[in-house]
């Protein structure tokens, strides 16, 4: 990718962090991400500290996103999977 693609995806999840807290109604742990200390419009930064803080960012989100599902559906309530072949027996 180029540096300008990893800025642009480095918006994107920002602005899914940046909604997801909303939705939530508090922020969610960024530690690595904000240890980084690179923002999308940190345009100077080089492509190699965006790369990173995609990949932070991205760690983080799906943590968070992780624990507040897992927290949110009790054991019982979980569906076993299927796989297609199991779906599609009588």
């Amino acid at each position: 990718m180029r540096k300008k693609e990893f800025v642009y995806l480095h918006e994107l999840f920002s602005v899914v962090r940046t909604e997801y807290e909303r939705q939530l109604g508090h922020s969610i742990d960024c530690a690595e991400y904000e240890r980084l200390e690179v923002r999308p419009s940190s345009f100077n930064q080089s492509k190699t500290k965006h790369k990173e803080a995609v990949c932070a960012l991205a760690s983080d989100l799906s943590t968070a996103i992780t624990e507040h599902s897992s927290s949110e559906t009790k054991p019982d309530q979980r569906r076993p999977y299927k796989s297609a072949d199991q779906r599609s027996k009588p």
